[in-house]
């Protein structure tokens, strides 16, 4: 009876091991999510746990943040309970979660450094427009022409960066209720950080090529308005 039952077992075990053994590969790169992607198309999600910077995040509870690890970037939604209201560009934090169906959703995120900035590029305005968005950190100067208040969105405000005759929109997240007071920087020349993003209308047709910038903290002024 004994030696009938270890048989049986014997007999099962190839049948539950593979399954017990078919846990979701984790990524532990941005660039390991989208190889992933490409290798394991079958796979309904994949898991992922990796260290990367915050570049901008939606100034909502669970708002998305676009994140760079060094190599790849990529845009994760926040489902974890840190509030995405709490971070903010440069911050080095641990994400992990799954992606699945085209979404990189996180459930754990720690904050691991504050104010730890990524690498960050220097272009000019013209090199810029001349390149592909990238959605890498970048520095540009230039001098403010302009700057308006969305007035679809109320949340984002957009300034016109020039450079050498070269200019691009840069756009600007608003924070809670804080007033839009951009016109303080016109004529100002400035250095500012973000990262290099196509923009699109309500018809998602890409228009133009924005620089996209966490807050008006990463608008650094090199010299004021003429009086």
């Amino acid at each position: 009876m004994h030696s009938f039952r270890y048989l049986a077992l014997a007999f099962l075990l190839p049948l539950v091991s593979p399954a017990a053994t078919d846990a979701p590969p984790v990524a532990r790169s941005i660039a390991d999510i989208y190889r992933l992607r490409r290798t394991e198309p079958r796979r309904a999600r994949t898991g992922f746990d990796l260290d990367c910077w915050v570049i901008f995040h939606v100034h909502e509870t669970n708002g998305a943040l676009e994140t760079f690890d060094g190599t790849e970037t990529r845009q994760i939604e926040n489902r974890s309970p840190t509030s995405s209201k709490t971070l903010r560009f440069g911050d080095w934090i641990r994400v992990s979660g799954t992606d699945a169906n085209g979404v990189t959703t996180c459930t754990n995120l720690t904050l691991l450094a504050r104010d730890r900035p990524p690498p960050i590029s220097d272009a000019s305005v013209g090199q810029l427009l001349a390149r592909r968005p990238d959605i890498r950190p970048v520095r540009l100067s230039g001098t403010i022409v302009d700057a308006e208040v969305d007035d679809v969105r109320s949340r984002w405000a957009t300034l016109i960066l020039e450079d050498r005759g070269a200019k691009i929109h840069v756009v600007v997240a608003r924070r809670d209720d804080e007033p839009f007071n951009f016109n303080r920087f016109l004529g100002a020349k400035v250095s500012v950080v973000g990262y290099h993003s196509p923009a699109s209308n309500n018809l998602r047709q890409t228009v133009k090529n924005v620089l996209v910038i966490d807050s008006k903290e990463m608008i650094s002024v090199v010299e004021p308005p003429p009086n």
